[in-house]
């Protein structure tokens, strides 16, 4: 099982240049979390560059910034 240090350096790793995708997938909303703060950490900006879409969503979410909407 992952850290919370290790989720967040892998999502930190795979968000790479060149950027190879456009859009993530968070099975729950602290990993969308994780690869919010991944990406951001290695300066792509979230929805201008990257999008994340959540599948499972808890108020957790509405704390990211920015807010991140689950899929309906």
């Amino acid at each position: 099982m992952f850290s919370v240090v290790t989720k967040y350096q892998y999502a930190s790793k795979i968000f790479g240049n060149p950027q190879p995708f456009t859009t993530a997938i968070g099975s729950a909303d602290i990993s969308s979390i994780r690869l919010l703060n991944g990406a951001k950490g290695v300066g792509i900006s979230v929805s201008e560059n990257l999008s994340i879409v959540i599948i499972d969503w808890t108020e957790l979410t509405q704390l990211a910034r920015p807010i991140l909407a689950p899929v309906q």
